[in-house]
């Protein structure tokens, strides 16, 4: 898990390590030091860019006395950082990935650390047990030796004070560190009371609740949902003072135990807040867990209870011993906050993925047809998604959990899990398993692109106010654009299905007037506002960087196929310089990588991202030998988004500067009769329309009653498809083979024979494990 580095230019040993405990050459430990920060020799962590550490879970911080560590480092081995040799400028050292080991271990971008002014023949470990993947030994665990193999007495007992101090540090480290004892014993209540127990230091704490989760770009202002918050401190109530709508000061005893209480109500089914019921329970931490300010960095336990025996715990926390008995662990609050726990009588399933485990966990009926064809493709999409990066599988266990309603859609995606929801209607359409499987693998492949390689903006993540980056057009965009290729270069769906969805999608775009107003990068700047506070006017003045960047990946990567590259290749090279190394890139990161692919595509990228000239889809499709045309029959143009609906025909949608917003009409009117004959469905308004020919309309709007004419305008396509071309090539061929096939991945699952379970339609999969 360690390398070991050897430094000629002085007699005493350079140590050079990845993770806590780390196995070198001859037994002997490392002392692993963050060289740059305030208090340069922190244990057990050690990165190019520290704040950029100090916030990831890659490297497990340690419950100790950073000040402690500090002093002893320097007094015992005077350290100076150096610049790890053959690292140019101030990029980090190529190293090779670990694929998985039994505890959580990343390469990092590492310095270098010199001992100096220690005799040749002195070598020093300082080694850190107790962090590992299976979970927390406990603060206790971190033990901290100085071992000399051959040195004075004199010098050996010199150590002695430095280590007591450390020891003092570490045991009023272990005092403090929070623990969140949940209590589930009022589902009905839909109430989750929680006690957050810890040691202060300090005669004040700061708490804070978050007031957003990573992932969802939107204020939820979860404190709307606590009450009664209390702070009890040696059996009598310690005073508050509230600084903001979700903080709040604290004050006192340093050194004696305080339990902070409160209650939250968790009412909400999505995946990103908290739902509880008699049937099962969906905790989101970031309205759950407050956090302690300055006490971040310290390791986290939760503990759970109240919930009916038959219930079943699903989290990818780290099992480990709590204060109050049997819990989780998280090496810090990020790492907390990122990790939903679900709990229910489930039934779920473990699917082993290269050595790796892919628990599933399923709350509601609806899949139970699809769960043969599952245990097929989730492996394949999963191999694929990592072939993409050119990666193993960055995870050593991963978990899906997935909430089935009648009509819910959606996911949230976290470091090792995922949480789905999708309706049972949606599975029973012909194309729905299809789309199911493409949210399975948009949410997997997030664990490369959104969490590993994600944009500067979110590093260090603040949760009590809107963080803005242009570059969600990448984080999702790119994704969107990927997880419908991932089921097709997995060999699950056909090509004409994948063209028939991309199809479906550039229809979508080019039916939203808002890609003139908004440009990619504003919509990646305004999600906030805009993309997640969605009205029924919002296609009008805003474009979705989901669908835009989709489309833009699609560009970018028809182009750079042309050019001999590809998207993943440049996926790749970010994933070696920055997600690998877990640095967050910034917007010209983004642009120096596809540059660096094809020069020329410079100006393209900056008009596509910055600009708002229309996207030129037709012309790179060609390329492929693909034409877009329109599909079904032309109708006279109004610009009226319709459904039927109890009420009766409903608009759902006015387009701006068409006949239906000239005519007055409004989001949410009922049309009640077109020229004196009653309006049901949309088939009967649209029956007989011609452009330029008046028609009267009885609308019903509140709890008034009027009518007005409408004036259809010419004929309008509104969807589109892909055809191939018959007079495409050989070149248009051969490019459209390299792009639609998975052979360039390195992977051969097309045409390969596999099983066949029944498939997501009650039919037998193919040779290939492709629904038939």
């Amino acid at each position: 898990m360690g390398t070991w580095r050897e430094d000629c230019s002085h007699p005493a040993t350079a140590l050079h390590g990845i993770g806590s405990g780390a196995e070198v050459p001859g037994g002997i430990g490392f002392i692993s030091i963050d060289a740059s920060a305030a208090w340069p020799t922190r244990i057990a962590r050690c990165a190019t860019r520290p704040s950029h550490l100090h916030r990831r879970q890659g490297i497990r911080s340690q419950p100790v006395d950073h000040r402690a560590s500090a002093r002893l480092a320097h007094a015992i081995f005077r350290l100076r950082p150096v610049r790890s040799p053959g690292a140019p400028g101030s990029e980090p050292e190529e190293t090779s990935h670990p694929a998985r080991c039994g505890q959580r271990c990343f390469c990092r971008a590492r310095r270098v650390l010199r001992v100096s002014d220690i005799h040749g023949t002195v070598s020093a470990r300082i080694r850190i047990r107790g962090w590992t993947r299976s979970g927390a030994a406990g603060p206790l665990a971190a033990s901290v030796g100085l071992i000399p193999r051959v040195v004075p007495l004199c010098e050996a007992w010199a150590a002695v004070p430095w280590l007591a101090v450390m020891l003092v540090g570490t045991l009023r480290a272990a005092r403090a560190l929070p623990h969140y004892a949940l209590c589930l014993a009022r589902p009905t209540n839909h109430l989750v009371e929680v006690s957050l127990e810890l040691t202060p230091q300090t005669e004040q704490l700061v708490l804070a609740l978050p007031s957003w989760t990573p992932g969802s770009y939107l204020i939820r202002d979860y404190v709307g949902k606590l009450e009664r918050l209390q702070v009890r401190q040696d059996r009598s109530n310690c005073p508050i003072t509230r600084l903001g709508k979700q903080r709040w000061a604290v004050r006192c005893d340093p050194g004696t135990p305080l339990s902070i209480r409160y209650g939250v109500m968790a009412t909400e089914l999505s995946v990103r807040t908290s739902h509880i019921t008699a049937e099962h329970a969906f905790l989101c931490p970031a309205s759950l867990a407050l956090r302690v300010e300055g006490l971040e960095q310290q390791h986290h336990t939760i503990s759970l209870s109240g919930y009916p025996e038959a219930w079943s715990v699903f989290t990818a926390l780290d099992p480990c011993p709590t204060p109050r008995g049997e819990g989780f662990g998280a090496d810090c609050y990020d790492r907390l906050i990122d990790c939903p726990i679900e709990l229910g009588p489930h039934p779920s399933e473990t699917i082993d993925v290269d050595g790796v485990p892919h628990r599933w966990v399923s709350w509601g009926s609806g899949l139970e047809p699809h769960l043969a064809a599952l245990r097929v493709h989730l492996p394949r999409i999963c191999r694929t998604a990592a072939a993409v990066m050119g990666t193993p599988l960055v995870s050593s266990a991963y978990l899906f959990v997935t909430h089935l309603s009648e009509d819910g859609y959606g996911g949230l995606e976290h470091r090792d899990c995922t949480v789905l929801a999708y309706g049972r209607r949606r599975l029973g359409k012909p194309e729905g398993y299809r789309h199911f499987l493409q949210l399975v693998a948009h949410e997997y492949f997030h664990q490369w692109n959104g969490k590993r390689l994600s944009p500067l903006a979110f590093d260090p993540i603040d949760y009590d106010r809107e963080t803005l980056t242009a570059s969600l057009w990448f984080v999702e965009g790119v994704t969107s654009y990927v997880d419908q290729l991932i089921p097709l270069w997995a060999g699950i769906t056909s090509r004409e299905h994948y063209l028939e969805d991309l199809g479906q999608d550039i229809s979508r775009y080019l039916d939203t007037p808002g890609r003139h107003i908004q440009t990619l990068e504003d919509a990646s700047r305004e999600a906030w506002v805009k993309l997640y506070r969605r009205d029924r006017f919002s296609d009008d003045a805003q474009i979705s960087y989901y669908l835009k960047g989709q489309l833009v990946s699609l560009l970018l990567d028809l182009h750079l196929r042309s050019h001999g590259s590809s998207l993943p290749t440049v996926l790749r090279t970010l994933w070696q310089r920055f997600g690998h190394v877990e640095a967050g890139y910034s917007e010209a990161d983004l642009r120096r990588a596809f540059v660096a692919e094809e020069p020329g595509l410079e100006p393209r990228l900056a008009s596509w991202v910055s600009g708002l000239d229309e996207l030129p889809l037709a012309d790179y499709l060609q390329r492929v030998g693909l034409r877009l045309e329109p599909a079904g029959c032309p109708r006279p143009f109004t610009g009226l988004g319709l459904r039927s609906s109890p009420a009766g025909l409903e608009v759902k949608r006015v387009q701006r500067d068409s006949p239906g917003a000239a005519a007055g009409l409004l989001p949410a009117d009922l049309l009640i009769a077109r020229d004196n004959l009653r309006l049901r469905e949309p088939e009967a308004f649209n029956a007989g329309l011609r452009s330029g020919c008046p028609i009267q309309l009885l609308i019903a709007r509140a709890d008034q009653v009027f009518s007005c004419p409408l004036v259809p305008g010419e004929e309008h396509h509104s969807s589109h498809r892909l055809v191939c071309c018959d007079e495409a090539d050989a070149d248009q061929r051969a490019l459209r083979e390299t792009w639609l096939s998975a052979t360039a991945l390195g992977l051969q699952y097309l045409g390969r024979g596999r099983e066949s379970p029944a498939g997501s339609d009650g039919k037998q999969l193919s040779q290939s494990g492709r629904v038939s």
